[in-house]
């Protein structure tokens, strides 16, 4: 009860401010002053399972407290493949195998640079639940989650980044009910935006002056062509 009760004012301090930064962030988006790919870092975007292209190794990956911001660097190239996951290894073998958790769970692979004791423990304990996970996809499609984790506001989808191309880069959260989803042939799955890089918001700026400048365009031919026309024309349009 005790360990508890410290584990919750240690983390208290951490989840408020991940929650003032998204707020921050948030204002500023819908305000204009910072430009996104959509319209809220609330909104649910619905992705292809098959355009997330990799995960971030958990060196690398963006805390909580980022979300919604705009960086720079390579960090969108220093990625895992989702198939190398292991994730993907055990759950390749629990749902296209079919073979039983411990049989997967003593594997010797999964000890060598893949799982160590605590994590092997972790998979066991959870079994069941992912395999319930796994059948509710299979009947019911994906559900949106309403477990929040790390914040006060927002649920525990899976977290995924925009790279400089626009791809899907997983940052946290969902890695387990993604792989799911590509096994199940899903086409569809919910996401939540964390960091976007630099380069593609700079790739919307010029789409977008570019769309602006081709409908300004078209609205001075427009002109153009009324003022060219005779009296009568005007009269008769």
């Amino acid at each position: 009860m005790a360990k508890t009760l410290l584990i919750r004012l240690i983390k208290t301090p951490e989840k408020l401010y991940s929650d003032f930064q998204t707020i921050r962030n948030e204002r500023k988006i819908r305000k204009g002053q910072q430009p996104w790919p959509y319209k809220s870092l609330y909104d649910v975007v619905w992705v292809d399972p098959a355009s997330v292209i990799g995960t971030m190794y958990k060196r690398d990956r963006f805390p909580y407290s980022y979300r919604g911001r705009i960086l720079p660097g390579d960090w969108d190239r220093n990625i895992k493949d989702v198939e190398d996951s292991t994730a993907f290894m055990v759950l390749h073998q629990r749902y296209v195998e079919g073979k039983e958790w411990e049989e997967i769970l003593q594997n010797p692979r999964l000890r060598v640079g893949q799982l160590d004791e605590k994590q092997i423990r972790k998979y066991r304990e959870k079994a069941a639940m992912r395999d319930a996970v796994y059948q509710s996809l299979k009947e019911s499609g994906w559900k949106l989650s309403e477990v929040k984790k790390k914040s006060t506001f927002l649920t525990d989808e899976l977290n995924v980044n925009v790279a400089r191309d626009g791809s899907f880069i997983r940052n946290n959260s969902g890695i387990h009910r993604l792989v799911m989803a590509r096994f199940l042939g899903i086409d569809r799955i919910p996401c939540l935006i964390h960091v976007v890089h630099s380069e593609f918001i700079g790739i919307m700026k010029a789409k977008a002056s570019k769309e602006e400048a081709s409908s300004h365009s078209d609205l001075i031919r427009s002109n153009n062509n009324y003022m060219a026309q005779s009296p009568d024309e005007h009269h008769q349009n």
